[in-house]
């Protein structure tokens, strides 16, 4: 989930089939940032209709 370097860091990852979180990162002053923090879960595409996919504990993709 924390990327150790810049060429690791990743918008969010995906965890098991259905549930994904913020990519992290620790800053210059040891201090744990979202490599995206605009990122939303209505931004997020499900992968497939079948799942209830979730992004940082938030359902999406159920229109």
């Amino acid at each position: 989930m924390v990327a150790l370097n810049e060429e690791k860091k990743k918008d969010y990852i995906r965890v098991g089939e259905s549930t994904y979180f913020s990519g992290l990162f620790v800053d210059e002053n040891r201090i744990l940032q979202k490599n995206n923090p605009n990122l939303r879960a209505i931004d997020m595409k499900p992968f497939c209709s079948c799942c209830t996919h979730t992004f940082n504990g938030k359902i999406f993709g159920t229109e």
